[in-house]
């Protein structure tokens, strides 16, 4: 075996064996318990290392009902699906009883991811496969919880190994709670969609005839308070229209008998007398 025939077996061989301890699934968002892509070390339930193994130093804080947003990569594809889910004291994860099972555990966030067959996982052979996928976590604190990212590969069911069809990885969390919105006061049902318009909606449609109503004797009315009517009482010009006219008669009738009475006494002559 010459030399160049030497290298490049050694060349596949470490390529066979970087393959074969790839992790196949690992969480990337948020940062998980074990960043390393050790295939051999994340199949043991319930985070990758086994029942022994104990919360992390990495953790990270969300608010509790806050949505994020996952990220995780697949190195080797497998037909299958994913699954998240979410413990608030980090224990009680349960494996899926039978393939694409439902609604088995509460601690199930969403499951069911990506699902795909045989065929459509050999599309994805070459690559390496990143995923994303929103959630909500719960909207009670926490500050020992865990997220669990899981892949069923179902082409393992049949290969005798009943520990080898789940990839594992967790990522530590703490959940606090959400500030309280400090612009609401007591009783506050929040901001209304618009202000009450305190203008009217339209002007008047004219201004008062002041000539009509100052030969009128009906007094003015403008609206009060609470929408009645209150009226500005008696006493406007229309209503001593009559007694002017009056005192004006009398007036020309006096005047009118002095002017006679003055000039009958003018024509009778000094001394004479009325009869």
């Amino acid at each position: 075996m010459n030399h160049r025939s030497f290298r490049m077996l050694t060349t596949t061989a470490l390529t066979l064996l970087a393959s074969s301890a790839t992790a196949h699934t690992v969480l990337t968002t948020p940062e998980p318990r074990m960043t390393g892509m050790d295939g051999s070390s994340l199949k043991a339930r319930p985070c990758g290392q086994g029942i022994d193994e104990v919360r992390s130093t990495t953790v990270t804080t969300f608010q509790a009902g806050q949505t994020i947003t996952l990220g995780w990569q697949e190195t080797i594809p497998h037909p299958g699906y994913f699954r998240i889910s979410f413990a608030p004291d980090g224990q009680g994860f349960v494996d899926p009883p039978t393939p694409r099972a439902t609604g088995y555990s509460d601690t199930v966030l969403a499951d069911v991811i990506y699902p795909s067959t045989p065929a459509e996982a050999q599309l994805r052979w070459g690559t390496d496969n990143v995923y994303s996928f929103q959630i909500t976590l719960p909207d009670t604190p926490c500050d020992r919880c865990t997220l669990q990212l899981i892949q069923f590969m179902e082409d393992k069911l049949l290969d005798g190994n009943p520990d080898n069809d789940i990839y594992y990885s967790c990522a530590d969390l703490i959940l606090v709670a959400a500030p309280a919105d400090e612009g609401a006061g007591p009783g506050d049902e929040g901001t209304p969609d618009a202000a009450p318009d305190s203008a009217p909606d339209s002007a008047p449609d004219s201004a008062p005839d002041a000539a009509s109503d100052l030969g009128s004797g009906t007094p003015d009315a403008t609206p009060g308070p609470g929408g009645t009517c209150q009226t500005q009482g008696a006493g406007t010009p229309g209503s001593f229209l009559p007694i002017l006219l009056a005192f004006g008669f009398l007036a020309t009738f006096r005047r009118r008998r002095v002017d006679a009475v003055a000039a009958h006494s003018t024509a009778a002559g000094p001394g004479s007398s009325e009869p």
